[in-house]
């Protein structure tokens, strides 16, 4: 019997944590939401146009650094090249 209010106990006293939680990460993304904007924009770009990067660089064998393309995006973390030796 004292296992189970102890058992209760803890799932409300999560619950609690979690609805916290998710309110203060609410009140922060809003308050951080001029900075986010830009930076989610570009990643999003950036995952957009890797596979053309590639594209060009594996199938029609453009050599990097030839495209305005590729130099604009290129200094993106996540856009790294395949093949970077080629």
């Amino acid at each position: 019997m004292a296992g189970e209010k102890h058992g209760e106990r803890s799932g409300l006293m999560i619950a609690s944590l979690v609805i916290i939680a998710g309110v203060a990460l609410g009140a922060a993304l809003i308050y951080a939401r001029a900075v986010l904007i830009p930076f989610v924009l570009a990643l999003f770009i950036c995952v957009l146009v890797g596979p053309l990067l590639d594209f060009l660089v594996i199938r029609l064998k453009i050599r990097r650094g030839q495209s305005r393309y590729e130099q604009s995006s290129y200094r993106c973390g996540s856009c790294r090249p395949l093949y970077p030796n080629r």
